[in-house]
């Protein structure tokens, strides 16, 4: 919500909650966990700082390809529209993270469970 709303800062204030949850010994799902590293790096993105992206999205590029659904996908979708703004042409950040983007989504499952694949 706080993505869609244009406030960045209150995307990052939600995730360090889920992370003190988390912390805290709530219960973990790697779906719900996914997402909130996608948002926090696409808040990172809105707010010109692609080294923090960078560092949100990290971890979760391994993730494997069955869990890799369009609830998750579509935050890293969000993230390349947003890195093909202007003001981050020519930057090797932008350039280096829309590669991962497209890496990580080609292996995504669709939305009848298939694995898709680039042609």
């Amino acid at each position: 919500m706080a993505l869609q709303s244009g406030n960045p800062e209150a995307a990052l204030q939600a995730a360090e909650m889920a992370d003190a949850a988390w912390a805290s010994g709530e219960a973990y799902v790697h779906g719900t966990w996914a997402q909130i590293r996608f948002g926090a790096g696409n808040a990172y993105v809105m707010m010109g700082d692609l080294y923090g992206a960078a560092d949100q999205i990290a971890p979760v590029m391994t993730m494997p390809t069955e869990l890799r659904m369009a609830t998750i996908t579509n935050y890293l979708v969000e993230m390349d529209a947003r890195l093909k703004d202007r003001r981050f042409h020519g930057s090797d950040t932008a350039s280096d993270l829309r590669d991962q983007i497209r890496e990580f989504t080609s292996a995504a499952l669709t939305a009848d469970g298939a694995i898709e694949e680039d042609d």
